[in-house]
């Protein structure tokens, strides 16, 4: 008897011990996403590290006030519009007239699908970005994790890519700005598009790619004002110069296609 009652007492003490350590686990959760979401601070823009800043944005990142993100001397911006065969950004066309409105170069992103028709993606991006609006390049999301993988062949989805990427250019007579990460631009990008421009996702300092980037998105956690959660920070590879000649080269292009 006395065995059974210091044996229940052990059971109930490790049944205490595993829901302290739950009910703990959780409440750090919770900081971890308060701290992310809701405390002020994270990365801000810095023009004497980065002569050249802009940020990408979509539905997640809530309403933007287009004018006081100006006024901070945000130089670009790249708005999601579509993603997949069907889905359209809900608040694109919001974004995409805000940032008309304040001045500021903006461009559109496709993010693509690895599970999806490569032509049908396009067709999705080419009826909904109104790309005749923009003053950057329309840019390709390219992102393997996962949730995003497919069990396709990495042949068949270069495939889809290619598709995706020459009906879109075919489309525009623009060159596509293809955007990923080091793990994907390794395994699907690296010596499959020499002749498209980069943009990388890295928060190694520099990006450890071997091809020279266009722009590269170094945070997930920057603070600006006019965006109430934090946002994707993103420099371009030159100075203020080089900035200049490129837009102006970008408007050239546009004119002649």
């Amino acid at each position: 008897m006395k065995k059974r009652i210091k044996h229940r007492k052990k059971a109930n003490r490790r049944k205490k011990i595993i829901v302290r350590c739950i009910g703990l686990l959780f409440v750090i959760v919770l900081l971890v996403f308060y701290r992310h979401y809701f405390v002020p601070g994270g990365t801000e823009i810095s023009s004497t590290k980065y002569p050249v800043s802009g940020v990408d944005i979509s539905k997640y990142n809530g309403k933007i006030d287009w004018d006081a993100l100006e006024a901070q001397g945000i130089d670009f911006v790249f708005i999601k519009a579509t993603e997949g065969e069907k889905y359209v950004d809900p608040t694109y066309n919001e974004n995409l007239n805000g940032a008309l409105e304040a001045g500021i170069p903006v461009g559109a992103y496709h993010f693509f699908r690895f599970d999806r028709q490569g032509t049908k993606q396009a067709v999705n991006f080419l009826e909904n970005a109104q790309i005749h609006k923009l003053t950057l390049p329309v840019v390709i999301d390219v992102e393997e994790a996962n949730h995003f993988t497919s069990k396709k062949k990495k042949s068949a989805i270069l495939k889809e890519l290619r598709d995706l990427i020459n009906t879109v250019e075919k489309t525009t007579h623009q060159q596509v700005l293809i955007y990923t990460n080091e793990h994907t631009f390794q395994k699907y990008i690296e010596g499959n598009f020499p002749m498209n421009d980069l943009w990388i996702s890295s928060f190694n300092d520099p990006p450890k790619v071997r091809f020279q980037w266009t722009f590269w998105q170094y945070t997930h956690k920057g603070r600006l004002k006019g965006i109430d959660h934090l946002v994707d920070i993103n420099t371009f590879w030159g100075d203020r110069k080089s900035w200049k000649n490129y837009l102006e080269e970008l408007e050239d292009q546009k004119q002649d296609s």
